[in-house]
């Protein structure tokens, strides 16, 4: 089941080593302090796209793992977009909605995707998937933290598209990919 719970761990530890602290690295980006509820609004707003999307296609497609593997590719385009030091206000906009729409999809598309290759266990399946997005949320607002110590917030979206690629990498041995 979703390699006993690494992909999504993975994932989500890239994911919220950034989204904790993303308000120093829109600063750093050059974005206005007024501007930064603007930019996170935009990520809410590409969130529920992404979500309308994934549900859109998660009925249609039957093939989880491909979803999941789109969104992650999407995701950690979008984290790679803000690596750069102190990046134009511009183009961490565009990146960071593109982040939102892609990890606005992935927890639908995962819990399908488990759903699907688990069907003797379609009560234990969603909680597994909870605990290992539990474990990556406070994982990765854990590392963000240690990181954002010794380094700048751009490392922190380098580390986020490194777990994003870390976990498209894992999903070829995921009992999801062979559904």
């Amino acid at each position: 089941m979703v390699a006993r719970g690494r992909t999504p761990v993975v994932a989500l530890l890239g994911q919220f080593t950034l989204w904790t602290y993303v308000s120093p690295l829109l600063l750093d980006a050059g974005v206005s302090q007024a501007g930064v509820g603007l930019v996170l609004l935009g990520y809410g707003g590409a969130g529920v796209l992404g979500l309308l999307a994934a549900g859109a296609v998660v009925d249609r497609h039957p093939d989880g793992a491909t979803a999941v593997a789109t969104a992650l590719s999407l995701g950690a385009i979008g984290l790679a977009g803000l690596v750069g030091p102190g990046g134009t206000p511009a183009v961490t906009v565009v990146a960071v909605v593109g982040w939102g729409a892609a990890f606005g999809a992935l927890p639908t598309l995962l819990q399908t995707a488990v759903l699907r290759a688990s069907p003797g266990s379609l009560d234990a399946a969603p909680a597994v998937v909870n605990a290992t997005f539990n474990v990556g949320i406070a994982g990765g607002a854990l590392l963000g933290a240690q990181l954002l110590v010794v380094s700048t917030p751009p490392l922190l979206a380098l580390v986020g598209a490194v777990c994003a690629a870390s976990a498209l990498l894992l999903l070829p041995r995921d009992p999801l990919a062979r559904r």
